[in-house]
């Protein structure tokens, strides 16, 4: 089985790049904050359609990839 192409998220691994790249993450928070904002949708409608379509993509890259793996 192949290794992931990311690591797995982790409390080590969020500190880590807050220290390294804090204006980023900063940036990173603001933005996913306008994004689940209430507007035309509700912020719990955009948050079912993120998990849905995050585990969609995931799924399609994981069968890409191993499609690839075996030829």
């Amino acid at each position: 089985m192949a290794e992931p192409l990311y690591p797995n998220s982790s409390r080590d691994l969020s500190e880590t790049r807050r220290a390294l790249a804090p204006d980023t993450e900063k940036a990173f928070q603001a933005f996913s904050q306008n994004v689940f904002a209430d507007g035309a949708l509700s912020a719990k409608t955009k948050q079912l359609i993120a998990v849905s379509m995050r585990r969609k993509g995931f799924r399609h890259f994981r069968q890409s990839r191993n499609r690839e793996l075996c030829h």
